[in-house]
């Protein structure tokens, strides 16, 4: 059941009424997702509707996620829980799922979700006709962000619900899901391509005005509670003035109030972390680091103490550890987490037992001075230990003895140790500015010394792979190196003002993280050397030790401003540019034929079209659909524009005029998700949820056979071939069909080899190859006349592939990715010839290059269009002033956009 209260009775009547208006709405998406930051009250609105609900009768099944529960509140559950529901409620579905259950008493429990979902849940509802509009049940699932607990959007839990929620969309109208959660990344993509409503609850700055009464009314509510167990306190307090102020600071958070009122009460009951501070030691914290489940933090201080911390409440657990007589410098746990490692400038290391704070080895003797880091082998039986003294030690961690060294080499101090993945190689960094590798077995130096900083070298760390070295210096740069050649592979990382003092690798080897003297912390794309967000603010002294969790959805940092801070990644990186034109995720793009005009899909229900070369729009938005929209084309001679949209329709445009000259062509029962011209413009083909693929004649709109049928699951995408007489489909049934325009029947076997939803299908020029992209990350290439794979799978993106398409020449295959990127390929070796090319802040949904194949275009959910040049070396357009406010002309390198956002 539901952890949280209630709404306040009178506050949230707007959000609440939407939603009622929601649900009796038979025509509305069946899905209303409910989003906003943490604390702005959505498991309280999630709670109100389902006793409403229940009240009402109309309540199927609720379910409340809870991140410290992910063991037992799984997607089994969660749809287990449902059917049990359903079932004692509808005696239609209660039979449907008696029957099943005795041809098969397993399928409860197999670990298959989809399975689960389908057999338990989807067909019990479609085989249930006979239960009335007003009695439909509504399901609510609340935080679906906490499913998966720490491991967030890397749990497979996670993964397996929201593959099953989208399914949920091509159920009948009238049966209601809610859900609710913060806007993560994974959960944006996944509502980005399925029908719904959506209902934002805002903070900070934009936090409506009905909020910030909602809090008033909410705040005199917890005052009077408080006032009341207190009969000498005033009735009025803490005063008009008081209340007004809390409010505004308030900014739309509910979470604020009962934090800042749990002070008045006697202390936090719940600490509402990330991004959290951890407070209690009393000098400079100068190191942290998670345990290897990501449910604990270890803190190393200047106070000569440790202190153990939970994750997730931000409460300390253990210590504070005492023993050393000089400030600790470098903490960390054992591979298994049952141990704790220390070093201190008391020149000794010490373990602890990571269960009850007891010493278990040590004090570890040797050093003649300061030891600065520690780290343990991967197997944890080994400790490694660098230190002021210019020398290196490996220690036994079971036994305390001293196995290797001191390993001498470096000139100065030495300043930062760590083992290879592989447990093979030791990897040191000293203030005599190089890097050095070591052979654990040898103890001989087998790379370096490595040079290139100009200062000290602070930190190095061993990708996860064992592939590359990271160094952080104080020449206030950070370098990638490769740990076979020694090599430099990237231009020094520049961005940070002061001295880098940590740096360290995200879990999947694709990003980096560096702390800084600066006070800030930064995050670096392993790939291209650039930074992924803004620099993340809030430690007002230097901060001394970074590292990601294990599931890279945190990261942590300990700073000499004595405290600790956990920081959210992900929401650091949602900063919104301001958008022109479109007002929602832009769905598809085009250029016409010559390569002068660019045409525009949208959520918002619009088409736009556009002047490719000065960004300015041609004509008023194009009205018409009544839901959103999600693809657009240009007809070959260009005079018109086809679109296709979840309003199940099909519209032909005039370019010149803008008005509609064929359509609304209907006879899809499902959403349309792809509609383009035939070569010779005398047909269009729509691919739908409905399973099928129709042909119209352009002319007069009338189909022109039945229904291609024979996919199993949703077709996503569809296209013709440069001769117009073969169509090719891509599905969610992960396939790929190949069909005779003429005839309507398949010509070869379905293609099979993604391992997800097939996105995008596009045929090569010449016809002979078919080229398509996944929710698998992947890209394959496929020889049009046997269906045998001709290349791939190409691998570069790090998220689904929503847009793939062949340059005019044959020669390039362009890629846009759910990872915010754009990719362009060599056809004929498979690499990234280009990219990644950043610039959009969401997913690309949708990419094309222009006739001449000098620029491409991309689409995406941030509502931005953008243009890149790819064969000039400087381009400089004046952006639009009809568009955004930056009147200067821009000049960019090749692979950057040419033209703001538009």
């Amino acid at each position: 059941g539901s952890h949280a209260s209630e709404c306040l009775e009178g506050t949230r009547q707007d959000i609440l009424a939407g939603i009622e208006t929601w649900a009796i709405d038979i025509d509305a998406p069946n899905i209303i997702w409910i989003n906003g930051y943490p604390g702005v009250g959505k498991s309280a609105i999630a709670t109100s509707i389902v006793e409403k609900w229940r009240s009402s009768g109309r309540l199927g099944s609720s379910f409340f996620f809870r991140r410290e529960a992910a063991d037992t509140m799984t997607p089994h559950a969660l749809w287990r829980t449902v059917a049990h529901d359903l079932g004692r409620r509808y005696p239609t579905i209660r039979k449907h799922l008696i029957t099943l259950l005795a041809e098969d008493d397993t399928v409860h429990t197999t670990s298959n979700v989809d399975k689960l979902f389908r057999e338990l849940v989807h067909n019990p509802l479609l085989a249930s006709s006979d239960i009335h509009r007003e009695r439909s049940p509504i399901i609510v699932i609340d935080a679906l962000d906490e499913c998966g607990g720490l491991d967030g959007r890397y749990s497979d839990h996670r993964k397996d619900l929201i593959r099953t929620l989208q399914s949920w969309s091509s159920l009948p109208s009238r049966f209601k899901l809610v859900v609710t959660s913060r806007r993560e990344s994974d959960i944006e993509q996944m509502f980005s391509a399925t029908p719904h409503r959506s209902l934002s609850i805002f903070a900070g700055q934009t936090a409506s005005l009905q909020s910030s009464k909602d809090i008033r009314a909410f705040m005199r509510h917890e005052l009077r509670q408080i006032v009341s167990q207190y009969p000498l306190m005033s009735p009025d307090w803490p005063g008009e003035e008081i209340i007004g102020n809390l409010t505004k600071l308030a900014s739309g958070l509910f979470i604020y109030i009962k934090t800042t009122l749990s002070f008045r009460r006697g202390g936090f009951t719940s600490w509402p972390a990330i991004q959290g501070i951890l407070n209690g030691h009393n000098s400079d914290c100068h190191a942290v680091s998670f345990s290897p489940d990501g449910t604990r933090i270890v803190s190393g201080s200047w106070d000569e103490i440790i202190q153990v911390w939970d994750a997730e409440t931000g409460e300390a657990i253990m210590g504070p550890l005492k023993g050393h007589t000089g400030p600790v410098t470098s903490v960390l746990f054992s591979p298994d987490g049952t141990r704790i490692a220390s070093g201190s400038c008391d020149k000794t290391v010490r373990v602890w037992d990571a269960e009850t704070g007891e010493k278990v080895i040590g004090p570890l003797e040797g050093h003649t001075s300061w030891i600065d880091s520690v780290s343990f082998s991967p197997d944890g039986r080994r400790i490694v230990t660098g230190s002021r003294d210019c020398t290196i030690r490996v220690w036994d961690a079971e036994t305390g003895e001293t196995v290797m060294g001191p390993l001498k080499g470096h000139t100065r101090p030495v300043s930062t140790v760590s083992f290879s993945p592989d447990g093979t190689r030791i990897v040191s960094g000293s203030s005599d500015k190089t890097i050095r590798v070591w052979d654990v077995e040898t103890g001989d130096t087998v790379i370096g010394p490595l040079k290139g900083h100009t200062y000290f070298v602070t930190s190095v760390s061993y990708s996860p792979d064992g592939t590359y070295i990271v160094s952080g210096s104080w020449d206030k740069t950070i370098r990638v190196w490769d740990a076979e050649t020694g090599e430099t592979v990237l231009r020094p990382l520049k961005g940070h003002t002061d001295w880098i003092s940590s740096v360290s690798f995200s879990p999947d080897g694709t990003r980096i993280v560096s702390a800084s003297s600066d006070k800030t912390i930064r995050v670096w794309d392993v790939e291209t050397g650039e930074t992924v967000m803004e620099p993340l603010k809030g430690h007002t002294n230097l901060v001394t030790s970074v590292s990601f969790s294990p599931s890279g959805t945190r990261i942590i940092s300990g700073s000499y401003d004595k405290t600790i801070r956990i920081w959210d990644p992900e929401a650091a990186e949602t900063a919104m540019k301001p958008l022109g034109g479109h007002t929602h995720s832009v769905n598809s793009v085009s250029f016409s034929p010559d390569g002068s005009r660019i045409v525009s899909g949208s959520s918002d229900k619009t088409i736009r079209v556009w002047g490719a070369e000065t960004g300015e729009p041609v004509m008023r938005p194009l009205e018409g659909h009544t839901y959103t929209i999600n693809s657009v084309s240009f007809s070959p001679d260009g005079s018109h524009i086809v679109s296709g949209s979840w309003d199940k329709s099909v519209r032909v445009w005039d370019a010149e005029t803008g008005e509609t000259v064929l359509g609304p062509l209907e006879g899809h029962t499902g959403w349309i998700s792809s509609a383009s011209f035939s070569p010779d413009g005398t047909h269009i083909v729509s691919g739908s949820w409905d399973k099928t693929i129709r042909i119209w004649d352009a002319e007069t709109g009338e189909m022109v056979m039945e229904p291609l049928e024979g996919h199993t699951d949703l077709v996503r995408s569809v296209s013709f071939s440069p001769d117009s007489r073969f169509i090719v489909s891509g599905s969610r049934d992960m396939t790929i069909r190949v069909w005779d325009a003429v005839t309507g029947k398949t010509v070869m076997r379905p293609l099979e080899g993604h391992t997800d939803m097939v996105k995008s299908v596009s045929f090569s020029p010449d016809g002979t190859r078919i080229v398509s992209g996944s929710n698998d990350k992947t890209i394959r290439v496929w020889d049009a006349k046997t269906g045998e794979t001709a290349m791939g799978p190409l691998e570069g993106h790090t998220h689904s592939v929503n847009s793939v398409s062949f340059s005019r020449d044959g020669t390039r295959i362009v890629s846009g990715s759910g990872d915010k990127t754009i990719r362009v390929w060599n056809v004929e070796t498979g690499e990234t010839a280009i990219g990644p090319l950043k610039g959009h802040t969401k997913s690309v949904w949708s990419v094309a290059f222009s006739s001449d194949c000098t620029r491409i275009i991309s689409g995406s959910s941030d509502g931005t269009i953008l243009i890149w040049s790819l064969d000039v070396e400087y381009s400089t357009v004046k952006p639009s002033d009809s568009l955004c406010n930056d009147k200067i002309a821009n000049a960019f390198n090749p692979g950057v956009y040419l033209l703001n956002p538009l």
